[in-house]
């Protein structure tokens, strides 16, 4: 006698598949002469980003710190000038988050409340100062580098990095500076949608481990 198998019930062939990792694309040291291509690649591909921005180069290009923020991406205030925070007195120290946050305030109409420090240097002081001043500072721990800021990478060198380095909770970060960065861009991302990727803001990732931590 043959045996019927029970059938299973069918799928939509539209289903989404479960995401495998959330991640952030944190992109750095702008705006510049790419970030409009950062812009297109980023609509074109649906993705949010949040962008850390020196103040210098926000007095520089304005208008490109405004489209930033008219898209919608995050904005995070990276100093301004990008200066060594352990180099830094304390009156300097303050004088790199207010700078940097007063000219994206300018230039976009919304003071940034996160402060992405140059280098990732964990000064103490930091903390202190701007939570005086009614900001915060971004946590970096888990994150996957492209080490695009490296000449000797390529694009290729680029993707590679990043994306046999990305898992869950990980930040993604880049810099605005290189073409190799934005000629990677659109292969990282379609590369990791592939694996299961959503991507999200620095704030929603935020929100994303804190889940996981309370759910636990």
């Amino acid at each position: 006698m043959a045996l019927t198998l029970a059938a299973l019930p069918a799928q939509a062939e539209d289903s989404p598949a479960p995401a495998s990792m959330h991640v952030a694309l944190m992109i750095d040291d702008g705006p510049g002469q790419f970030t409009e291509g950062f812009l297109a690649v980023l609509k074109e591909k649906g993705v949010p980003a949040t962008f850390d921005l020196i103040g210098t180069n926000v007095e520089k290009f304005p208008s490109l710190a405004a489209k930033i923020a008219e898209a919608g991406h995050q904005i995070c205030n990276h100093s301004f000038s990008h200066q060594s925070p352990k180099n830094l007195s304390d009156a300097q120290l303050e004088a790199e988050i207010l700078g940097g946050a007063e000219v994206i305030r300018k230039a976009t109409g919304k003071l940034p409340v996160l402060y992405w420090p140059p280098y990732l240097e964990a000064d103490p002081r930091q903390i202190h100062l701007l939570r005086i001043h009614g900001m915060k500072l971004c946590q970096w721990q888990g994150i996957a580098s492209g080490d695009d800021w490296m000449e000797q990478n390529g694009a290729a060198e680029i993707i590679e990095n990043v994306v046999t380095r990305a898992s869950d909770g990980h930040l993604i970060l880049m810099h605005e500076f290189r073409k190799e960065s934005l000629d990677a861009l659109p292969v990282i991302i379609d590369k990791l949608k592939a694996k299961g990727a959503i991507f999200l803001t620095y704030d929603e990732l935020q929100a994303y481990r804190a889940s996981l931590f309370n759910g636990k």
